[in-house]
């Protein structure tokens, strides 16, 4: 029987150039406190609020049902899950909105 040579794939070293154009990268992305001052405490106050539990299942999943599809409000859905997004219906939905069930409630 003869040796076969196995077709093992090999891993591409990142020559300087590759490397620093990844660094340069992320030197080059905006920082959300300098487009939207105070972000960061909004979406501090949304993790450290307490929510109500859901009527529905019990589950302590939940979160705060906010209008608006800005930048802003992206932002801060994107960071925490305790802001439920919604387009301007949010008088029709209710305050809360359980992330167990899908459900929202008052």
């Amino acid at each position: 029987m003869a040796d076969k040579k196995k077709n093992i794939p090999t891993v591409k070293k990142p020559n300087e150039k590759e490397s620093s154009l990844g660094e340069e990268n992320k030197a080059n992305e905006p920082n959300m406190e300098d487009i939207y001052p105070g972000v960061t405490k909004q979406i501090q106050r949304f993790e450290e609020d307490e929510l109500p539990s859901c009527p529905h299942c019990g589950s302590d999943y939940t979160a705060s049902v906010q209008v608006g599809i800005i930048g802003r409000t992206i932002t801060i859905a994107a960071s925490t899950r305790r802001v439920k997004l919604v387009p301007n219906v949010k008088d029709r939905l209710g305050k809360y909105f359980c992330r167990g069930c899908n459900k929202f409630f008052d």
